[in-house]
C-alpha cells in the first residue's frame, strides 16, 4: 500500500467511525449500480462478498 493510501486512509478513520465509513462505501455502491442499471443489492452485496473472499490475497500482494 503505498504512503499517499495509507495517509488518506488515516485521515479518514481519524474523523469517521468504520460504521460511517461502511455507509458512505455502500452509498457510493449503490451509486455505481445505478449507473450501470444493475440491481442494488445484487451489486452491493456481490461486491462485498467478492472484497471479502479475495481479501488475504489482496494483502498478500501489498507486502
Amino acid at each position: 500500500m503505498s504512503e499517499q493510501t495509507e495517509q488518506s486512509i488515516q485521515r479518514l478513520t481519524d474523523v469517521f467511525s468504520a460504521e460511517q465509513i461502511a455507509a458512505l462505501l455502500i452509498g457510493t455502491l449503490v451509486g455505481a449500480a445505478e449507473f450501470k442499471g444493475d440491481n442494488k443489492e445484487t451489486f452491493v452485496n456481490g461486491w462485498i462478498d467478492s472484497t471479502i473472499n479475495e481479501l488475504p490475497t489482496r494483502l498478500e500482494g501489498s507486502n
